[in-house]
């Protein structure tokens, strides 16, 4: 989580929603301040209530692929999640991550990864959610916007090269995943299609 005193937001992170983009922009140009704790907090401590709060979110079928290659070929989670898949498939990955009930789901480190984003975020009231996708276009809709002085994109930090959704979709994963993020296409207007 973020919080700019200054300009009165909370950012709050999904995981494998472009966070460390965030959490490079928000300190560098609009003083926010990372908090104490988890990576990922949701929690916003009541002396902020009243600040605008905001998050970025992303198309869940480019989402699972990113969420795959954390925990499957990434080698600080890969040990404890290949053994719980019991395979690098992504088809069998889709399949062990939307089978899980949430009371099944494992805790820890790379546990955060596996919510939909609509249920990482029920108990957050967001004024805004913004499109990793769309965040050059989407960014200057926040309140605390400052147009840079030079024409400028803004950074891509950690955009692995993995992967993408057209590489390894199939009907199944495809099923599987708007079954799983149902509300998330929903609730943030991404297409079923993609």
């Amino acid at each position: 989580m973020i919080v700019s005193k200054k300009h009165k937001f909370v950012f709050i992170s999904t995981p494998k929603t472009g966070t460390h983009t965030m959490y490079k922009i928000l300190p560098e140009e609009y003083e926010g301040e990372l908090q104490p704790g988890p990576y990922h907090q949701k929690n916003i401590p009541e002396n902020y209530a009243n600040y605008f709060v905001f998050t970025t979110v992303r198309n869940p079928f480019e989402r699972m692929v990113s969420i795959w290659h954390a925990l499957i070929e990434r080698e600080n989670y890969r040990p404890t999640f290949l053994p719980l898949v019991g395979s690098e498939s992504f088809l069998e990955f889709v399949k062990w991550i939307t089978s899980l009930a949430p009371k099944e789901r494992p805790k820890g480190k790379g546990g955060v990864l596996l919510y939909p984003q609509s249920e990482w975020l029920k108990d957050v009231e967001l004024d805004k959610f913004l499109k990793i996708e769309n965040i050059d276009s989407e960014f200057p809709s926040v309140p605390f916007y400052v147009k840079p002085s030079e024409q400028k994109k803004i950074p891509k930090v950690l955009a692995r090269k993995h992967k993408t959704w057209s590489d390894v979709q199939c009907k199944e994963t495809r099923k599987l995943i708007v079954d799983w993020a149902k509300e998330d296409f929903v609730n943030f207007n991404y297409s079923e299609d993609y």
